[in-house]
This record gives structure tokens, C-alpha cells and sequence, in this order.
């Protein structure tokens, strides 16, 4: 079987979980009490994660993708996010392994998979009448990742009480809204004390904000699902595919029609980048709201006939 038909099999196992599963239930009501108090309708983010299970496109996220993201997300900068910005409305996106990042403590934390959902503000379902103001995002972990917690070296008591879950919990889940641009540093300056937690929301926007950009330059490869399940999907009218998001070889380097006069030596290797690209759609020229990044990858540059130009310095990357 495809590793890709694993997107369709988490999602369903995680959308039983929700349905039949007590004490899961239970824990995602305690998680919106904790998390959110009083700012959302009781039982909004239970309600929210069924309605979106139930209703996703499920998406596999190849391991090339998820290292290009790794590393592009770093650079990304804050931008407004719209509605079309989403490489597809909902979402339950699959990675093939878990992806880091850290928490207001400093402590590494892991998620393997992201969903999404357009939603107002305590509503689940829209219409023309009542449009979606953001989206809902959740990064959910998985019981067997490492990170600093060291899940998979819990206890047993521990362990029992995750496994008692399921294998999936929520790491973050929020509320991005469309058409607007937080300033971080003024929210920062209005409460010091929460310096910390601010921050993280920043690099969690950027972060998901960063996988959708890379989404939209992808051309999406649709794959048929094993013959059982897409009889059960079919059965409830749901989508009878995955959505694969993989890399595809660049027919022609980037930036050939910005080639200069100028006669070059060597070959090298243009580091992977984001570049602003101007569009006439969203407003005239200089306008902040008219430019969007696009993901520019590395690419070698200078004639073909070139020696490739030596590096004095070398890096090694471990993890």
C-alpha cells in the first residue's frame, strides 16, 4: 500500500476516535476551557474537529516537501493571509515524519499532521451569507514521536493514559484571520509579560502560512484510495482520493529571461529563497497588499560549460 493512502486511513481513525471515544471528547472540551475560556461558543472546538474529519480532503506531504519547508519556513516573513492562499478549503494533511519546533520554554516539541478549516468566529459552516472570517488550524502529535516530552519513554502510566486518547493529540490549535496583518511587536510592547507566548503564535503562523505558499507552486497529484475505503468514503459522499504534495523536477533554471550581459566563469548554487512577486490582481505597484512570496528553490547558475566554482568553507548538518 501507498504511503500516500496513509493521509485517508489517520483521518479516519482520528474522526472515529472523536465520534466514539468518551474520553477524547472530553479532552478536546478541556483543551478549548483551558486554552480559550470563554472566547468561543462551549463544545465550538469538538463540534469544529468532527464537522472537519468528516468533511477533509485528506493531503500527503512527500519527505522532499517536508525538508524544503523545514528549511524555507525559517525566512519566511508576515504577510495577510487570504482565503484562496489555502492550497485546498479543508484539510487534513499527513507528514512522514514529524517536523520540530519549540515551545515558550524552549523545549522541542513535534507534530506530524495539520488540518484546516475556514471558519467565523465560533462558526463551523458558512455561506455567501455568512463568509468565513479565518481559518482554524490544529497541529496534532503523534504518540510515537520524539521530542523533549520523549513520548515513545513514558511511563506506563503515562503511556496508558495517551493511549486511552488514541495515538493522536493536539499539540496547537488557533485561529488565523483573513485580510489582516498582526503587529507582534505592539502586542509584545502592550503585554511584556506574555513576550514569550506571542512570539510562538508568530512563528506557528509563519510556519503554516510558509506550507502554503510552497502548496500553491505545487502541482497536486490526485491518487485513488484502496478499494475498501473508497467504497466507505463514497458511501458517505466524501472525497474518494488524496491529494499528494511532492516536488517535480524544474524544467529550466529560475531566472533565465533576468540573464545579464555579463559573462560569468564558474557554475554555483543559488541558495533556496524567497522572492516578493508583484501582482497586478491584488493592486498597483508598491502597494504592500499586491506582493506575495513565492519559493524560489536552489538552482545552479552561470554556463553550463563552467567549472563549478570551489567552496572554502564546508557545513555539516546533523539531526
Amino acid at each position: 500500500m501507498q504511503r500516500w493512502s496513509d493521509a485517508a486511513f489517520e483521518q479516519e481513525r482520528l474522526l472515529g476516535t472523536i465520534k466514539h471515544n468518551p474520553i477524547f471528547r472530553d479532552y478536546l472540551i478541556d483543551f478549548q476551557n483551558n486554552a480559550y475560556e470563554e472566547s468561543f461558543p462551549d463544545g465550538m472546538m469538538l463540534t469544529l474537529h468532527e464537522y472537519l474529519l468528516q468533511e477533509a480532503d485528506p493531503m500527503y506531504v512527500s519527505a522532499e516537501v517536508v525538508e524544503m519547508w523545514d528549511y524555507a519556513r525559517e525566512s519566511f516573513k508576515p504577510e495577510v493571509l487570504h482565503g484562496w492562499d489555502l492550497p485546498c478549503q479543508i484539510s487534513f494533511a499527513l507528514l512522514p515524519k514529524q517536523m520540530v519546533m519549540n515551545d515558550v520554554d524552549g523545549n522541542a516539541i513535534s507534530f506530524r499532521a495539520v488540518s484546516w478549516i475556514p471558519a467565523g468566529s465560533g462558526d463551523v459552516e458558512w455561506s455567501e451569507d455568512n463568509p468565513p472570517t479565518g481559518v482554524w488550524y490544529t497541529l496534532w502529535s503523534h504518540i510515537d514521536d520524539m521530542d523533549d516530552f520523549n513520548r515513545p519513554d513514558m511511563d506506563a502510566r503515562e503511556r496508558a493514559s495517551w493511549e486511552a486518547l488514541g495515538t493522536w493529540v493536539i499539540l496547537f490549535s488557533g485561529f488565523i484571520p483573513f485580510g489582516l496583518l498582526e503587529d507582534y511587536q505592539a502586542m509584545v510592547v502592550s503585554n511584556p509579560d506574555r513576550e514569550n507566548e506571542i512570539e510562538l503564535r508568530a512563528r506557528t503562523w509563519l510556519l503554516l502560512q510558509s506550507f502554503w505558499r510552497l502548496s500553491r507552486q505545487i502541482v497536486p497529484v490526485k491518487e485513488s484510495l484502496p478499494r475498501q475505503l473508497r467504497r466507505d468514503r463514497k458511501r458517505h459522499y466524501r472525497t474518494e482520493d488524496v491529494t499528494v504534495i511532492t516536488l517535480r523536477r524544474q524544467r529550466e533554471p529560475h531566472d533565465l529571461d533576468h540573464e545579464s550581459d555579463i559573462e560569468y566563469k564558474w557554475q554555483w548554487v543559488v541558495r533556496g529563497h524567497w522572492r516578493n512577486q508583484y501582482y497586478r490582481s491584488l493592486g498597483e505597484v508598491g502597494d504592500p497588499q499586491a506582493y506575495r512570496q513565492i519559493w524560489i528553490s536552489p538552482y545552479m547558475k552561470g554556463p553550463e560549460d563552467a567549472p563549478i566554482k570551489p567552496v572554502r568553507r564546508a557545513f555539516e548538518f546533523t539531526r
